[in-house]
């Protein structure tokens, strides 16, 4: 994930250069996308019930507490942690559209960012179940992120 230290490193000057938003860094988040790209089993694409899978398969969890910044806790909701988990994934794929960014990248970094379209997630906790929205329950903040076929 040294490659996605840098990708983020050569973004955010060049929207510096641009004075546009910056891209946050979750050194969790990082080693999450790590873990599930290139240590665990990836998921077959004719997977039905990929909860199942996950558990059955022993997918990273990676827990929403710990990718969002303690300064911004408040104003990212965490009640829907599979969709802040999709937001994160969602910033480095939209670096692939940035011409001015992919301009400065190497074709190491290029690649590392590919490999984030191979990314899902499945909420840990069953939606709609009493103790996803418990705010006590410490899996209630908790996502599977794995590596997609």
């Amino acid at each position: 994930m040294k490659q996605m230290q840098s990708v983020i490193t050569k973004t955010n000057e060049v929207r510096a250069e641009m004075r546009s938003k910056r891209v946050y860094v979750s050194l969790a988040l990082l080693n999450a996308m790590g873990e599930a790209l290139f240590t665990k089993k990836m998921m077959p694409k004719d997977e039905t019930d990929p909860r199942s899978w996950c558990i059955l398969n022993g997918a990273f969890v990676v827990s929403v507490d710990a990718i969002v910044h303690p300064n911004h806790a408040k104003k990212v909701s965490t009640n829907r942690p599979e969709n802040t988990v999709r937001a994160r994934i969602q910033t480095f794929e939209f670096l692939l559209s940035e011409k001015e960014v992919m301009k400065k990248l190497n074709q190491k970094e290029k690649n590392a960012l590919a490999l984030v379209k191979a990314l899902a997630y499945v909420r840990f906790v069953q939606n709609g179940s009493p103790t996803a929205t418990d705010p006590k329950n410490a899996d209630a903040k908790k996502v599977f992120l794995v590596r997609k076929n």
